[in-house]
């Protein structure tokens, strides 16, 4: 009978050992998973990246458009107005 209940601690000293090595499995794959989604991540942002110049260089070439007009150049235009309704 003693050797049944020494089956049976071994046997429940095994399996608590594989429950932990599942848990630290567990706890490295998630681990690894991280480590695979930092580098996709990175990967992106770096043809994201890639891209900039190109869309700078698309931009550069379309024509300039006027500038907006700023409360100076506003006012001058309706000062402009005014002075031309006044003179005959």
């Amino acid at each position: 009978m003693e050797e049944n209940s020494d089956g049976a601690v071994i046997n429940d000293i095994l399996l608590s050992a594989f429950e932990q090595v599942e848990e630290v499995a567990e706890a490295l794959k998630i681990e690894v998973d991280t480590e695979r989604d930092l580098w996709v991540l990175m990967e992106k942002a770096n043809r994201a990246l890639g891209h900039i110049p190109e869309e700078i260089s698309k931009l550069s070439s379309l024509p300039t458009p006027e500038p907006l007009p700023s409360f100076e150049t506003k006012e001058s235009l309706r000062l402009e107005k005014a002075l031309s309704r006044m003179t005959p």
